[in-house]
């Protein structure tokens, strides 16, 4: 049976019942309906764990189903190796070259500085026997060449064993700093994708239907399990226009049924703002009492009715 069926067949009855009760305690007759929750995976898989059946009860926290997860938990992997990689990278960069790099260095510079008082030597000899005509030109050019080289190979490796004590440049540093906080970023979002391979009950209740069998596959956010919450039950009537003023938010009605021994209490929590015609069936030019209003109220856990059910509900006076 459609909603829009219940609907004018709660009107009627309604109207019928608001006809024929006293109307300062009126009683109206209206019906039992579910807010179901369909549960879905927020990424894809196969569905590997269904611990429960179709009418079990479940409590929150307790899991629905669950999907096989292999592939997500080789991507949280992968994703702390590169974050990793990335630590170690910047914290290279924040400290410097190695002790051993550093020593190697000036082992190098040790043995320019050798070069360098030996080509200084040479230059002077050769000035010296150029001066006394022993010497060539050439082989005095020859020698100050060699020193200027061996000049510059210091200055260069002094330059070098400098920087080598201090860290990078600010802009490799900002640049290592980014790739670790984006392989971080990486880890969280394939944890957080490990973490929906398991759904949970997010309420008590008990579950309703399974959409979805253990080997399918499980789309992301394709429902596999619909739970009805134990507080999930509303009854929903129609007061005619007339009587409105008699019900606000926050108050209780009483609800009957059949195989209930004892009234349950509702608490109404929503008053439709617009009104509604009622069929045409159940009026006729006298009736004064044309328009109705949607009213609905929760049901507390355990109330013993089921969805679908008609009931009767009572007014306060």
């Amino acid at each position: 049976m459609t909603s829009r069926t219940l609907t004018l067949i709660c009107c009627c009855l309604t109207m019928i019942m608001s006809g024929c009760q006293n109307k300062t305690a009126p009683t109206l007759t209206g019906y039992i309906e579910a807010e179901y929750r369909y549960l879905a995976p927020q990424v894809a898989g196969t569905l590997k764990t269904l611990p429960h059946q179709e009418g079990d009860a479940v409590k929150s926290g307790d899991l629905l189903f669950g999907l096989d997860d292999a592939y997500y938990k080789l991507k949280v992997s992968e994703a702390q190796a590169k974050l990793e990689q990335a630590q170690a990278t910047l914290a290279d960069l924040q400290q410097g070259l190695r002790s051993d790099e550093i020593d190697a260095l000036e082992a190098q510079l040790d043995e320019a500085k050798a070069s360098q008082k030996l080509a200084a030597s040479e230059q002077q000899r050769q000035q010296d026997l150029f001066a006394k005509n022993v010497a060539s030109q050439s082989q005095l050019e020859q020698a100050e060449t060699t020193y200027q080289a061996a000049k510059s190979r210091v200055s260069q490796l002094e330059a070098n064993l400098r920087l080598a004590h201090k860290a990078a440049r600010d802009e490799k540093i900002r640049a290592a700093e980014a790739s670790r906080d984006a392989a971080a970023a990486q880890l969280q979002q394939a944890e957080w994708s490990l973490s929906q391979c398991q759904v949970l009950a997010p309420a008590d209740g008990s579950i309703e239907q399974i959409l979805i069998r253990p080997g399918e596959v499980a789309s992301a956010g394709n429902p596999v399990v619909a739970l009805l919450p134990a507080t999930a039950l509303k009854v929903r009537f129609f007061i005619p226009e007339a009587r409105l003023p008699l019900l606000k938010l926050g108050d209780t009605v009483q609800v009957q049924q059949e195989s209930l021994e004892q009234p349950v209490s509702a608490v109404i929590d929503h008053i439709a703002s617009e009104a509604e015609f009622t069929p045409p069936v159940i009026y006729s030019k006298d009736s004064r009492e044309k328009l109705v209003f949607l009213v609905e109220a929760r049901l507390p856990a355990n109330s013993g009715l089921h969805p679908g059910l008609p009931v009767d509900v009572e007014l306060h006076d």
